[in-house]
């Protein structure tokens, strides 16, 4: 009886190594295929630039700058278009290249990497790993040995995790985030005058700085969960958006580069990219203005209903 079940153990320990072999020999491959994505794209100009058309660097989230630091421009998508598809294409080139192991050699395809052979794989300093554990031609010969040699311990405990010996963690229900608590809550309403001084005679950088105090505020807000203090409120009603502050977007204007850093690392990539395309049509009119065109329409003395 003891000859059975080791019998059955030594074939139960070949079938797991071997699991654990091939198991790291396809990680390896992974990690040697594994490539970097890179992609350019043709986007608008700010009006910062005298062509309309430029390119799009996904990774640096910003206009693709040449060696000399300059940012290409073209009049028409087509021509914007052209250069992307050889930018893109240079990067597969060198993906391409990057995937070459040794001269003369390509690394395997997927259909060659899963009838692997070990073929790389040091047989003997494996053969002698395992004598050393007891286990000398695939037969349990020490299972002292076996049992407290730290490599076959490393082996059978990744073994299982692979295997699925080790029963995973319970997947975590998502908890449902509490409701914001709205008791007390008031809208806030600006006055004529509170709105007609809002953004009225500010420096494009002092607008800059009032946008990026009520983003603030506003995440404080809402990572805090809860309703807007009136003070935060005044704060947020200072917003009045990106038109006309494109400078703060052009990474080569040298008096705005505190600016435009801030504004990186203040907004995720998406919130980046909406911010800087409402530089060509957010703009803001002041309540002054609007008031003068209702007073002179009032004045036209225009049927009831037309104004």
């Amino acid at each position: 009886m003891r000859h059975v079940m080791r019998t059955s153990k030594d074939s139960r320990g070949k079938d797991t190594l071997r699991k654990y072999l091939k198991q790291s020999r396809k990680n390896r491959q992974k990690n040697r295929n594994r490539k970097k994505q890179y992609a350019f794209t043709v986007t608008e100009t700010s009006d910062a630039f005298t062509e309309p058309y430029a390119v799009w660097d996904s990774e640096t989230q910003d206009y693709y700058v040449t060696g000399d630091g300059t940012v290409p421009t073209f009049d028409t998508p087509e021509e914007a278009d052209v250069f992307c598809q050889n930018l893109n294409g240079d990067l597969q080139g060198k993906e391409a290249e990057s995937i070459v192991t040794e001269p003369g050699t390509v690394s395997k395809s997927k259909d060659s990497a899963e009838k692997d052979d070990f073929s790389d794989i040091d047989t003997q300093a494996v053969r002698e790993g395992l004598e050393k554990a007891g286990i000398v031609d695939g037969q349990v010969v020490d299972e002292t040995a076996l049992e407290n040699d730290p490599f076959i311990q490393q082996v059978m405990g990744d073994v299982e995790t692979l295997t699925g010996g080790n029963p995973p963690e319970p997947e975590k229900v998502p908890q449902k985030e509490p409701e914001i608590d709205k008791t007390g809550a008031v809208n806030y309403r600006i006055s004529f005058n509170e709105a007609e001084n809002t953004g009225k005679g500010f420096a494009p950088k002092e607008k800059f700085r009032q946008n990026v105090e009520a983003i603030r505020t506003l995440e404080k807000i809402e990572g805090e969960r809860r309703t807007a203090t009136p003070e935060e409120q005044e704060v947020l009603a200072k917003y009045v958006g990106w038109g006309g502050l494109a400078d703060a977007f052009d990474s080569s204007k040298a008096n705005w580069a505190n600016e435009y850093q801030e504004l990186k690392s203040l907004l995720s990539p998406e919130e980046y990219a909406s911010a800087r395309e409402s530089t060509l049509n957010a703009h803001y009119t002041s309540p002054v203005i609007i008031q003068a065109i209702y007073d002179a329409v009032g004045k036209w003395d225009l049927p009831e209903g037309m104004c």
